[in-house]
């Protein structure tokens, strides 16, 4: 077997005998002749001792005696005991050691033991290191030696035991320093997540463009930069369209509150914002009271884009507080913004191919339906502006057939939870439509004896309500797809419109003759049902007929003559003597709705005018609801 190196020999060696004591920091190792100046004054400058630099011959002599002895002065002093840390942890200054130092043990000779074996630490080394590494993220070290305090005072007697030490010294300790904490507060004001650095560097003339003159600020100014001009631009638009008043003043009420301490906790107030707004205000309910209501007229809802293309449909949407729809003669869908000021428009959309006849909300997913009087339909998504066509294969005529009559989808009408589409066919068809996102299939339909005049969900979509031409009123188990109830509207000639409330038990059922039959749910319980009321204000063809989302309020129109509204209040069944007089502007009703909270009425007509009127006693309870 090979012989071991002469080094490995040496260590072996001593790992037998009782360790060397460690060579204190700055402790000598010849004599204090043998010291250059520097030397000197490094000691004096760490212990505090005089330094009175050499002259002449004495200094040289040293440095020549250093060199020709090959001795370094520094020789026996590691790279970390030449600078530490004065600020000891706590119980270091006791003498105790920190929990996460590795425990020394006593050997047998009464000395402490650095190992066991000196040849494995070639292999071993690195594995110990890892243990005994102070725990993770810190980076200041403490020197851990007791005896460097007084190293000084015992360098003197050291020096005649310098040859006999070994290469095996006493090594410090790391002592880690805690890092200083810091607290973490999120931001009160929040910044936009993204910033082109370019924008500062992009210069824009506001003289050049007319429509740019009206941004300036002096009637001098001309050259600005980008960002000044984003907000200028982002300014212009607020003053145009303002926020709501429901936002505005739920967004003081934010800023009286305490602010959120993280950032989790202010997207939470958003999305409670914007609940509050579509979804809570339309559920909290105050009570009605009869006889007269208070009505304040706003500007029109499509004053933003005027149209004189009679108007076909007009929603709001349930979910979004303030967001309606307006389909046209002229094929066009547009959005709305109703605020009662400025009601700005958010978007338009052109149906080159397609009349009209009926445009609705998806109940959940952000998109419109879009229907006529043609096989197919369009649906429009909100988020991303696309709009897609599809063919309508059910209930279509024949190729034989001349008569335009059941080729279209004209009635549609989505359930309450947006999963299933019913819509009229020919011959007294109803198809139920399974409906996803952005399209649906037909997986199933019910039969009438006469051809549908209307239908409505019930039941939050359970059930349907159908009513024929011959005006006998069906019920249907959607699930099980079977008539459970069957009943001849009393009095009933032609009908023309059913409706269903979405609480209470309401259903109102209009004929040709300007009467309306309204139903509550124990008159529809009985053998032969009988209509609670019959509602004799109009007498042309009832073409309109709406519940408000509270469902104290029916409102029933017809087109044929002009000023055709009432608004009847439940459950009294009496109509509002004060409005509309004789003097409101309504024209021929053509559309009405009321909006998710009941503070806004749009009523369409044929002259393509959306009349708008604010309904005071549901607009001041939602505004101090939102305070």
């Amino acid at each position: 077997m090979p012989s071991k190196p002469d080094r490995k020999r040496q260590r072996t060696s001593a790992a037998t005998s009782a360790p060397a004591p460690p060579i204190p920091l700055g402790a000598r190792r010849d004599n204090e002749a043998a010291k250059d100046d520097e030397e000197r004054a490094l000691e004096a400058a760490l212990f505090g001792k005089p330094f009175v630099p050499r002259k002449g011959k004495a200094a040289a002599s040293a440095a020549a005696e250093d060199e020709e002895d090959g001795y370094d002065a520094m020789e026996g002093v590691e790279d970390d005991q030449l600078f530490f840390v004065d600020a000891p942890t706590a119980g270091i200054l006791d003498g105790e050691a920190p929990s996460y130092l590795p425990q020394e043990t006593p050997s047998a000779s009464g000395s402490y033991d650095e190992g066991e074996d000196d040849e494995g630490e070639d292999d071993e080394g690195e594995d110990e290191d890892d243990q005994n590494a102070p725990p993770p993220g810190i980076d200041f070290k403490v020197d851990y030696e007791a005896s460097s305090a007084s190293s000084s005072a015992s360098s003197d007697s050291d020096a005649s035991s310098s040859d006999s030490e070994s290469d095996d010294d006493h090594e410090p300790h790391p002592v880690p320093v805690p890092a200083p904490s810091f607290p973490l507060t999120s931001s009160k004001k929040r910044t936009s997540v993204w910033h082109d650095p370019s924008d500062a560097q992009i210069a824009v003339s506001l003289q050049d463009d007319k429509r740019l003159r009206k941004l300036r600020r002096e009637a001098a100014e001309d050259v600005i930069d980008g960002r000044d001009y984003e907000m200028r631009l982002r300014e212009k638009y607020e003053a145009i369209n303002p926020a709501p008043a429901w936002a505005s003043a739920l967004r003081a009420k934010r800023k009286k509150a305490p602010r959120a301490t993280s950032s989790d906790e202010e997207d939470v107030e958003d999305e409670d914002l914007f609940t509050t707004a579509g979804v809570s205000l339309s559920v909290r309910r105050s009570k009605l009271k009869q006889g007269e209501l208070a009505v304040e007229r706003q500007r029109d809802a499509n004053h933003a884009a005027p149209s004189k293309a009679p108007i076909s449909a007009v929603e709001f949407h349930s979910r979004v507080a303030g967001v309606m729809l307006v389909a046209q003669a002229d094929r066009r869908l547009r959005l709305f913004n109703v605020d009662g000021a400025t009601n700005p428009l958010l978007q338009q959309v052109h149906i080159p191919d397609l009349p009209l006849s009926t445009a609705t909300f998806h109940p959940h997913h952000p998109s419109v339906l879009l229907t006529g009087p043609r096989p197919f339909y369009y649906t429009y998504d909100l988020q991303s502006g696309n709009v897609s066509r599809s063919i309508w294969t059910r209930g279509r005529a024949s190729s034989s057939s001349t008569s335009a009559e059941g080729l279209g989808m004209e009635l549609a009408r989505f359930s309450p939870d947006g999963a299933s589409l019913a819509v009229a066919g020919r011959r007294g068809h109803v198809h139920l439509v399974e409906w996803g996102r952005g399209g649906g299939e037909a997986v199933g339909s019910v039969k009438m004896n006469k051809p549908v005049r209307g239908m409505c969900w019930a039941r939050e979509g359970k059930e349907l309500v159908t009513v024929a031409e011959d005006a006998e009123v069906y019920l249907w188990d959607v699930g099980m797809r079977r008539c459970i109830r069957r009943w001849t509207d009393d009095g009933g000639f032609g009908p023309t419109a059913i409706e269903s409330s979405r609480s209470d038990g309401w259903t109102a059922v209009g004929s040709k003759s300007g009467i309306v039959n309204v139903y509550d749910s124990p008159s529809l319980l009985s053998p032969r049902p009988t209509p609670r009321k019959s509602l004799g204000n109009l007498t042309t063809t009832i073409s309109s007929l709406r519940f408000d989302p509270t469902s104290q309020m029916l409102a029933l129109a017809s087109k044929d003559k002009k000023d055709q509204l009432r608004v009847v209040h439940l459950p009294s069944l009496t109509t509002f003597s004060n409005w509309p007089t004789p003097g409101t502007p309504l024209g021929k009703v053509t559309s009405l709705d009321f909006s998710s909270a009941s503070e806004w009425l749009a009523v369409g007509n044929a002259k393509g005018a959306v009349r708008l009127y604010a309904l005071k006693h549901f607009r001041d309870r939602a505004a101090a609801a939102a305070v």
